[in-house]
């Protein structure tokens, strides 16, 4: 063959395996992690927002907002109090973690400006879901990892909403993704460039190594629910370009967000695992301690990344410090 020759064989199967990734990347994964769910599922653009139903007139409002792969079900057990309204946010082009509930389009809802799989995207739809859904004046918003810089995101993008006196807004930042600090080492090789190009080709082979073979290293100590959520949180993002975006857009949020970002989050807590595996722990509390007085820096010892999982009874109470 002359070189002519295999320099269009080469040219030919560089457009299949371009041609390939980009299939793999785009198409529509099939949803494996539902549950039933008795309340209201909204679309709000490309992200869902999840009602609960209250067995009873609510004393006060949970808005939680999960983390990278995760899904909504990780704030269903520590929030089981009847006197809870929990409104659950799903993340945009994630599967609604919902059997049998057709969601539907309120007509508060509008599709937000920012790029699909961003935080500022579902910070947007966050917003949306605090203005127009709490039917109670104290109001606490929940975000786990991601979901962290989300709420702290969604308070800047509407301070007013957050710091409204006409009602008491708290946050709880656990394990969160924080302004000027970095994810652990580990996580940095997974998502070297080579391993983002090939990821649309070795996603489905990961989905098939045994979740017990990496989990102990990776999550801690798994069992019980802990364990059923981590081990199908890869099924969760509905593309692989989803998870793409997801994963860059953190790096870059958490380099390019000042630490003056806090100052628009209502009071809370910002909440450290003792063995933090997914994120720098000692970037975090730097970052945390520069957070200013309205948020408490709490250590959590005997947890990891996943404190809710691991110790819930050690989440503080919603208006704790009310009462």
């Amino acid at each position: 063959m002359s070189m002519g020759g295999v320099l269009i064989l080469i040219l030919v199967l560089a457009a299949v395996v371009e041609g390939l990734r980009r299939y793999q990347m785009y198409r529509e994964q099939p949803q494996q992690n539902s549950e039933p769910f008795d309340g209201e599922v909204y679309r709000v653009g490309e992200a869902h927002v999840s009602v609960r139903r209250s067995e009873k007139a609510p004393a006060y409002t949970v808005i939680a907002m999960h983390g990278f792969l995760e899904d909504h079900r990780y704030f269903m057990d520590l929030y089981s109090d009847p006197a809870c309204e929990l409104i659950l946010l799903t993340s945009a082009d994630y599967h609604p973690p919902v059997a049998g509930l057709a969601p539907t389009s309120p007509a508060w809802a509008r599709p937000p400006s920012h790029p699909v799989g961003t935080i500022a995207y579902d910070a947007d739809v966050l917003n949306q879901a605090l203005e127009h859904l709490p039917t109670t004046d104290r109001i606490r918003l929940h975000g786990h990892s991601r979901g962290g810089a989300v709420v702290i995101d969604a308070a800047n993008q509407r301070q007013e909403l957050h710091c409204d006196s006409s009602r008491q807004v708290e946050c709880v930042l656990e394990a969160p993704v924080l302004p000027q600090a970095e994810p652990h080492r580990a996580l940095k090789r997974s998502f070297n460039p080579v391993a983002r190009w090939l990821l649309p080709f070795t996603m489905p082979l990961i989905k098939r190594i045994p979740f017990d073979t990496y989990a102990r290293k990776v999550f801690g100590k798994v069992s019980g629910r802990k364990r059923e959520l981590l081990s199908q949180m890869f099924f969760n993002p509905k593309r692989y370009a989803t998870l793409l975006t997801n994963a860059a857009d953190i790096n870059d949020w958490m380099a390019g967000t000042g630490l003056y970002e806090y100052r628009a989050c209502a009071p809370g807590y910002i909440l450290v695992g003792e063995e933090e595996r997914i994120l720098h722990r000692a970037s975090m509390l730097a970052s945390a301690r520069e957070a200013g007085e309205h948020l408490k820096v709490v250590e959590m010892p005997g947890t990891t990344h996943f404190i809710t999982q691991d110790r819930p009874e050690d989440i503080p109470p919603p208006f704790a410090s009310a009462k």
